[in-house]
């Protein structure tokens, strides 16, 4: 999917797969170079890792990261 240039899929399967962290560095990267499509799709995806990259994991639990 990744050489297919289908960037919203790889972003969807790596979420799915709980590989959170990866979908939300990915994301980043795809905006850095504006490899995303501008439309409904995209755009509920990227509010979604917008609100939770605020949040972090921690062994303690989930913690409000104040480095964003």
């Amino acid at each position: 999917m990744l050489s297919l240039g289908q960037f919203v899929k790889v972003i969807e399967m790596l979420y799915s797969m709980r590989h959170f962290d990866q979908a939300a560095l990915f994301v980043e990267a795809c905006q850095e170079f504006k490899l995303l499509p501008t439309n409904d799709e995209t755009s509920i995806l990227l509010s979604y890792f917008h609100c939770t990259e605020q949040w972090k994991i921690s062994p303690k639990g989930l913690i409000l990261n104040l480095d964003h």
